[in-house]
């Protein structure tokens, strides 16, 4: 009888065969390697993986509030929001809400689809529709959306785009880039709708009449994206000018995400103290000259080098827009450089800012009282404005925002562009924001006021001139009725940063220098 050994564990385990222990130790190499495979595979996804896709709670884009416009025929049931936008961040980084339509669509991942047919009586039919990128309460990107039911006009090539007739009427869609590099093209008072879907318009020369859209009334324009567009106009009429790459003039029309780049050069040696000369990048002349109606301006941005030199009564020049009036202003930013240069006498007043030369808001009566209706949101500006005279007696009225500004208020405002003044004798009024804020609506008993609030700036002004200086870190004169009560314009949440001064000549020592935050002179 084979002895058994003594261990009692062997009478749960007995002994094993040769070819037993040699098939359990070759399982057991194999269940090792594949724990080997296992980790090494867990360690390089980790390693690798991360590096490809970022935690979900992370966006990575190079500015916020960044904003789009698109339009779709409700007849094509989806429309696909390009991916470039997101700059590489996928959807689901973000926090989602609909606006307006929420009921009439759904976003899957980057297409909008339509769930409900809009209600031909309904308001909603009209309006522009919301989608807002969020993370950590930050927007990052707003997608303004419209639903199309009306017969559509589709661009789809430069015939197309030449086809439209002056004084349109029609609802336009663009649908590619259309490159018009040696065309002659202006579209005459256009009364309709045109929305680019941010489809690129290239290489424009508008120096023989200036702005896509000569003009333009009661219309909406949408998703225009301009590249490479160009006016230059060298003159002697004494006429009144307005100047814009997209239009000359506009009224009671909206603009919403219009991009423009290029540059602009108007000279006009011809001596004119009575003309008025509106330059802006997109637009120069804006009005809203309607008592009921809402006009607005959202999302837009420009990259436009604007260099003038002429005289006039009045000469506004923008980044923007020359000369607005009566409009919402919201989430709008321009880059580029405004120059104005003259070496004559005959210009009495300039106002020059990185946005508007000049804003007046909306005024209204509420309770018996008026009030400031307008109010603008998110103005950012990189420009650098620059302005150099010689023999001059001019009024200059340079805001890093705005020139003058009147019945209107800033919140969440950036200025990180420059502002520098050369001149002999002219009285240089001056601020970050705005060169000169009035208010002409203020209540005594209600206090109702003009703010300036949420205030960025990162330059502190420059002034080699022997001329009055009114200069503030945000605003160069505030005017009110009420100057003593303080009610009038009041700041909240700014920095401070005052103004580098250099005089000339004894003679500028001797004149008024002001140079206080966040406001130069209360008159």
């Amino acid at each position: 009888m084979q002895e058994r050994n003594k261990d009692p564990y062997n009478k749960a385990f007995p002994n094993e065969s040769d070819g037993s222990k040699k098939l359990k130790a070759k399982n057991i190499v194999i269940i090792v390697a594949v724990i080997v495979i296992a980790v090494t595979a867990l360690v390089l996804g980790l390693v690798f993986g991360l590096k490809k896709t970022p935690p979900q709670n992370i966006v990575n884009m190079s500015t916020q509030n960044n904003s789009y416009c698109f339009a779709m025929k409700e007849s094509d049931e989806s429309f696909t929001i390009p991916m470039s936008i997101f700059e590489d961040n996928p959807i689901d980084a973000f926090d989602i809400e609909i606006r307006v339509i929420e009921n009439y669509i759904k976003l899957e991942n980057n297409v909008v689809k339509i769930v409900n047919k809009l209600d031909k009586n309904s308001e909603i039919g009209n309006s522009l529709g919301e989608i807002i990128f969020r993370k950590n309460n930050d927007t990052y990107i707003t997608v303004y959306m419209k639903i199309l039911r009306e017969e559509v006009i589709e661009i789809n090539s430069l015939s197309d785009f030449k086809a439209i007739p002056q004084g349109a009427e029609g609802i336009y869609l663009q649908k590619n880039n259309i490159n018009l590099e040696g065309q002659e093209i202006s579209i005459k008072d256009f009364k309709g709708e045109y929305y680019g879907n941010h489809n690129k318009l290239i290489g424009l020369n508008v120096s023989n009449a200036g702005g896509l859209f000569e003009s333009a009334n009661d219309a909406n324009l949408a998703g225009i994206n301009l590249v490479n567009f160009k006016y230059e106009n060298i003159d002697e009429s004494i006429e009144h000018h307005s100047i814009g790459l997209l239009a000359n003039t506009m009224t009671n029309t909206n603009l919403i995400s219009i991009k423009a780049n290029g540059e602009i050069l108007y000279k006009n040696s011809k001596i004119n103290s009575e003309r008025v000369i509106s330059i802006g990048g997109i637009v120069g002349n804006l009005m809203n000259e309607s008592k009921d109606n809402y006009i607005e301006v959202k999302g837009c941005q420009s990259d436009v080098d604007i260099n003038v030199s002429a005289s006039g009564h009045a000469i506004y020049i923008g980044g923007l827009i020359g000369n607005v009036q009566n409009v919402f202003i919201e989430d709008v930013k321009s880059f580029g450089k405004i120059n104005y240069e003259f070496s004559k006498e005959g210009t009495q007043s300039v106002y020059a800012g990185g946005i508007a030369g000049f804003l007046k808001g909306k005024v209204d009566g509420f309770s018996g009282s008026k009030i400031p209706l307008d109010m603008g949101w998110f103005f950012e500006s990189h420009m650098d404005i620059k302005i150099n005279v010689e023999k001059d007696s001019i009024m200059f009225r340079i805001g890093g925002i705005i020139g003058k500004m009147i019945d209107y208020q800033l919140y969440y405002v950036n200025f990180a562009g420059n502002i520098n003044v050369d001149c002999e004798k002219s009285e240089v009024i001056a601020g970050n924001i705005a060169g000169e804020v009035e208010n002409t609506v203020f209540n005594k008993d209600q206090k109702r006021t003009i703010l300036i609030s949420q205030v960025t700036i990162e330059n502190p002004i420059e002034v080699n001139s022997d001329g009055i200086l009114k200069l503030g870190s945000l605003v160069g004169v505030g005017i009110s009725q009420y100057v003593s009560n303080d009610y009038g314009i009041i700041f909240s949440d700014y920095p401070t940063i005052l103004a580098n001064v250099t005089r000339k000549t004894e003679i500028g020592e001797s004149k008024e220098t002001i140079n206080k935050s966040p406001i130069g002179k209360r008159e």
